[in-house]
């Protein structure tokens, strides 16, 4: 009996804990160019009973890490498991993102926490639980730390002290302790220019000036809202100089 779903790219949540998880990979990997492989070769290979194997499989290939057809990895699995078996973070990271972004409930998570910049580890769980369809009598609502700690891993995601981040989030001192810089770029120009509007004894044009000689230069790293407020900051300070 197939335990494959209607359809098999609907996201399905896995079995079992992450390190588990990436230990079938690294054993499907293994067995990548044996004709004959089997769940159950894999799971000898994995040193598994076949089951442990099997409740992952609808998950991996959900993610597009598992063939939809047969027992082998896709070319992104192959990609992760040569990151994970080399221990290179570089590999991993960049497979797991490419993970992230082909897998839409993975990437409905990246974009609430690109929205919210920052959550409360349980809050963030709770948006897990959501796009997953799971409800609060699901029986694998346990391995929705499974899938929190993929994003982490792929550092899409930073967690500290019970707290969620966009990965990449720089910390500043605060009073002694460490905490998130604004991950939104300021935009002094914006505002200065503002400033000056109001004032009919300032001269706009100079002002413009020092506005240009001190406005931050564009970052392609930026996301979309941010990108915009520059532009918009940008011709608004071109229009005062005259241009």
């Amino acid at each position: 009996m197939s335990t494959s779903p209607a359809n098999p790219r609907t996201f399905q949540m896995p079995g079992h804990g992450w390190a588990m998880v990436k230990r079938i990979v690294r054993a499907y990997s293994a067995a990548q160019n044996d004709e004959s492989a089997s769940v159950e070769s894999v799971a000898r290979l994995a040193g598994l009973h076949r089951p442990i194997v099997s409740a992952n499989n609808n998950f991996l290939r959900s993610i597009g890490v598992l063939d939809l057809d047969k027992p082998k990895l896709t070319p992104l699995g192959m990609k992760l498991s040569t990151g994970i078996g080399l221990a290179n973070e570089a590999i991993t990271t960049e497979a797991l993102r490419d993970v992230v972004r082909t897998t839409p409930v993975l990437a409905q998570l990246e974009n609430i926490i690109q929205a919210r910049g920052t959550m409360d580890a349980s809050a963030f769980r709770g948006q897990a639980i959501l796009a997953a369809g799971l409800t609060d009598s699901s029986a694998n609502l346990p391995m929705v730390k499974t899938v929190i700690d993929l994003l982490e891993e792929s550092k899409v995601i930073e967690i500290r002290d019970s707290k969620i981040f966009l990965g990449g989030t720089p910390l500043v001192k605060d009073n002694g302790a460490m905490q998130p810089a604004t991950i939104n770029p300021p935009t002094p120009a914006a505002a200065t220019l503002s400033a000056t509007a109001q004032n009919p004894n300032t001269g706009t044009a100079a002002w413009a000036e020092l506005l240009l000689a001190k406005f931050p230069e564009f970052d392609p790293a930026w996301t979309d809202d941010v990108k915009l407020k520059w532009f918009d900051a940008f011709d608004r300070l071109m229009k005062s100089r005259g241009m």
